[in-house]
């Protein structure tokens, strides 16, 4: 039993293996860029970075208080977060001028005008 679970694990790592024959370039039914063609090293090089957003300013135009006390927000930019974190002590309200900061793990917190801040994640 061994023994066959060796050799289809010898085949199984075999194909997976497989090299193109040293006459090709490549597998088969892959395209490949033709010479010219593409990005060079020094062509990404030259290309600008796009900058990452870790704070956004905006204006509170609209609020609603869950039942379990966590708000949603809806901001001049159009979009909503709601708050994911229980904290009494951040006071929202509509015409306050916010930050949203880029946080650890993918996660944003919304600072109010007086620096209390909380955990948001937005829904639209």
């Amino acid at each position: 039993m061994r023994s066959r679970l060796f050799v289809a694990a010898l085949v199984v790592v075999g194909c997976m293996s497989t090299q193109a024959p040293a006459g090709e370039d490549a597998p088969r039914g892959i395209p490949q860029p033709r010479t010219g063609e593409g990005w060079t090293r020094e062509e990404a090089r030259k290309e600008e970075r796009v900058p990452s957003l870790t704070v956004i300013a905006a204006t509170v135009v609209q609020l609603s208080v869950r039942s379990n006390g966590r708000f949603i927000v809806t901001l001049d930019n159009g979009t909503i977060w709601s708050q994911s974190q229980n904290k009494s002590d951040v006071r929202v309200a509509v015409g306050d001028n916010i930050t949203l900061q880029k946080a650890t793990l993918g996660s944003y917190l919304l600072v109010t005008k007086d620096g209390v801040s909380t955990r948001v994640k937005r829904d639209r």
